[in-house]
This record gives structure tokens, C-alpha cells and sequence, in this order.
């Protein structure tokens, strides 16, 4: 190759070569150095430097540089090809992508912006993210879960439109750190969950409207077992029991067997009155609900043999709403029948605690306890409705409730349920 000349071997491989080569020359001779041309050879490209030296006459010659660029070159296209991908995702995605300071300053953002805030790109990048929260104390706990995470997904925030409307939207958010472990910076994503959040809140304002309803159907039942039959079978009791007064030729037998009659007319009203006020507590109303859980309880510690330790604080000075009263009664009272059924427990605690702006239940038993994961991966292929039931009544009214139990270590349940004042209540 050394004693082979440059240009007729270059000719072979590329026929376009002494047109190229004649302009780099004459460029030399008009003494114009030759800087980073660019020349490919057989799918290599070569980055080409050319100048003259020597001290004219003769003695010039041209001095070439080639340097092989074919590996950086497939990286600057490479990357070129990355950087306009993801700038048309950047540009045409659906979601808002973003990146702030710590303070929420914000240092780029994706045009769909627009879509979700009524701002566009250029009004909003280098004012204040947090600006356009509307719950400020929302904001500053999405930031102390960052701080300690490092990354947050499916965090609900609610925001304010540039035209002053407001929409749900659900933040994903990481710290970004540098080589030397100081924060540089946030990136993350919202997306847009107004629809669905009407949605959830239609549901569950008909799931209420469905349980009101439910309570009243049992509380006409509960009424109508109460002043009806049980009052007829308390007739009929006096009816039996008075039957032969008046006869003293009847024979014991007789008697016997209308004893018997008697007996299960009695255990009859006694059901039936139970079962009233398992439908509808009958001193909701006229005692409150301190004093009807008290009674609650000690019946059914009397009755099954479970010591329960009922306390309540905070409640008495609380005009509570009629659901939030019927809410707090069935939980407990779900929650007794769950215990009884199935924990094997001996003693059972009750603490309702009245801590505006939240009702704080706490029920707690020394039972045989169970595996909190297993159990609710259980619960969608059992008929058991106990704890789901509990859940799900919780979740209607926006609550929170939090289950721990370990084996042979009871378990413990806790209930936070907003505080939603007596005439307050949502009418539909």
C-alpha cells in the first residue's frame, strides 16, 4: 500500500474520487487548509485534515491527516435518532412529563400541559408547579414521601386550571441525584384522572344512596317486627298462659303441652325482638350512640361469653350525622361478629374516639390472629364478607382502615372515618 499511488487505488474503490480530490487540492494550492472534510470508503468514514508543507519550490509536499470516525460518527446518528424520538414523544404524549427544582420550580415540560391546566408550555415553565395545587398540605406531604422514598407513583393531587376550574390529576415523581448526592432535580409525570374520579364519586354516592335505602328497609322491618308481631306474640303468650284458668277439669297432660306452647311462644318473641335490633339498634335515636353501643356490647358479652371493654371519648360534644352514627355501629358491630366467629378470642377492646375532623375506631382482641396477606388474597375466592364488608363500608364514606394481626397475637384494627356534622350530609 505504501508504494501504491493514493489516487488510482482511491479511483478503484470510489469512482467519484478524483472529482473530490481535485477540489481538496485546489483548495490546498490556494493555501486554504483542508479541515474535518468528511469522506467514506466502503462503508468507513474517514474524517480527512490536509495541508502544505515545505518551503516551496520543489521541496512542497501535502501532508494528509485521515482519522477513522465510522464508530463516532454511528453514535452522533444514533443519538441524533434517540434525541428526535424522544422529542416527538415529548411533544405528542398524552400524559404531562415535567422536571422541576426542589422548590418546584419548573424547568421543562411537555406541550399537553395545555390539555390539563389550560396553560401553555411557555407561560408555565420557570414559575412554581406547587402554584397550581390546591391543597398546599397535599403538597408538602408529596414532598416529605420524596424525600424519603426518593420516588412516588399514583399520588392524587388536585389542581387549579388557569381558568379557575379544578381537576384530579395523579403525580409520578423521582429524585433525580448527582455524582456528588446532592438533589438536581425532579422528574415525573401527571396524568389526568378528573373523569375517573366522577366516576368513582357517582358510584359511591349511589352505594350510599343504596345503603340509606338498605337502612331504612330495615328499620321499617325492625318496626314492623317489633310493633306488630312481636307484640302479637306476646298476646298470644298471655293467651296460653290464661287459656285454662277458668277450667279445672283439664287434664295435666293438656296443661303440660300447653306449657310448651307457651315456653316457644316466649323463645319466638325473643327472637324476633333480637333480630329488630340486630335490623335497627332501637335507641339510636333516643339514647345516642355511646350509650346504645354500651348496651350492644354488654348484651353480647352476656351473651357469648366475650369480655369486651367498651370506651369512648370526645363523642358527646360531636353532633354526629345519622350515617356516620349507623357506620360506627355496624363496623363494631361487624366487627364483634367476626371476632366471635372466628379469632377465638377471650377478651375483646373498643376505643371510639371522637378527634375532629376524624372518628378514630380502634378494635382490638387477644385471639389466635392470621396472616393479613393471605387473608386478603383469600378473600376474593371465599364467601366470607366480614372484614371486606367492613372495607368496603369505610370506603364509602372516604375513610381509611388499616388491619394487623400476627399468629397467636390477636389482631388489631383501625378505623379513621371522616367527621360529617348532623344536616351536612350530601343530598342526592
Amino acid at each position: 500500500m505504501l508504494e501504491t499511488n493514493l489516487f488510482v487505488w482511491l479511483e478503484r474503490v470510489d469512482p467519484d474520487a478524483p472529482k473530490t480530490w481535485t477540489f481538496l487540492f485546489d483548495r490546498i494550492h490556494r493555501k486554504e487548509a483542508v479541515k474535518r472534510f468528511e469522506y467514506s470508503i466502503r462503508k468507513r468514514c474517514f474524517e480527512i485534515n490536509g495541508t502544505m508543507v515545505g518551503n516551496g519550490g520543489d521541496s512542497q509536499a501535502v501532508l494528509w491527516v485521515w482519522r477513522d470516525v465510522s464508530e463516532h460518527k454511528l453514535a452522533e446518528e444514533t443519538l441524533k435518532k434517540n434525541e428526535e424520538k424522544y422529542r416527538n414523544i415529548f411533544e405528542n404524549i398524552q400524559d404531562v412529563y415535567y422536571e422541576v427544582t426542589l422548590d418546584g420550580i419548573i424547568l421543562e415540560i411537555s406541550p399537553s400541559i395545555e390539555a390539563l391546566s389550560h396553560y401553555k408550555q411557555e407561560e408555565i415553565i420557570g414559575s412554581s408547579l406547587y402554584d397550581i395545587y390546591v391543597d398546599s398540605g397535599k403538597r408538602e406531604e408529596l414532598i416529605k414521601e420524596l424525600l424519603k422514598k426518593g420516588k412516588v407513583t399514583d399520588y392524587e393531587i388536585l389542581l387549579q386550571d388557569k381558568d379557575g376550574s379544578q381537576s384530579y390529576c395523579s403525580i409520578t415523581a423521582k429524585l433525580v441525584i448527582d455524582k456528588r448526592d446532592n438533589f438536581e432535580k425532579i422528574i415525573g409525570s401527571m396524568h389526568d384522572i378528573h373523569e375517573r374520579k366522577q366516576a368513582e364519586d357517582r358510584i359511591r354516592n349511589l352505594s350510599q344512596m343504596l345503603m340509606q335505602a338498605q337502612e331504612r328497609e330495615r328499620q321499617m322491618i325492625s318496626y314492623e317486627l317489633h310493633d306488630r308481631i312481636a307484640q302479637n306474640l306476646s298476646w298470644l303468650k298471655i293467651s296460653l298462659d290464661t287459656f285454662f284458668t277458668e277450667h279445672s277439669d283439664i287434664s295435666p297432660e293438656l296443661i303440660e303441652k300447653m306449657k310448651e306452647f307457651s315456653n316457644l311462644t316466649e323463645q319466638t318473641i325473643i327472637a324476633v325482638r333480637d333480630l329488630s335490633c340486630d335490623l335497627r339498634p332501637p335507641g339510636l335515636d333516643a339514647m345516642g350512640l355511646v350509650t346504645e353501643l354500651g348496651i350492644y356490647c354488654d348484651e353480647f358479652s352476656e351473651k357469648t361469653g366475650l369480655e369486651i371493654d367498651f370506651q369512648s371519648a370526645g363523642l358527646e360534644a360531636l353532633n354526629l350525622a345519622d350515617d356516620t352514627k349507623i357506620h360506627l355501629y355496624r363496623l363494631i358491630q361487624e366487627g364483634l361478629n367476626n371476632i366471635r366467629k372466628h379469632a377465638d378470642a377471650g377478651k375483646v377492646t373498643i376505643k371510639l374516639v371522637g378527634a375532629s375532623p376524624n372518628i378514630i375506631l380502634r378494635i382490638e382482641d387477644n385471639g389466635k390472629g392470621f396472616d393479613v396477606k393471605t387473608r386478603e388474597l383469600a378473600l376474593n375466592n371465599e364467601k366470607r364478607m366480614g372484614l371486606r364488608s367492613m372495607q368496603e363500608r369505610v370506603n364509602l364514606v372516604q375513610g381509611h382502615m388499616t388491619i394487623k394481626s400476627h399468629q397467636m397475637k390477636g389482631t388489631k384494627i383501625f378505623i379513621k372515618l371522616p367527621y360529617v356534622e348532623q344536616g351536612n350530609e350530601k343530598k342526592e
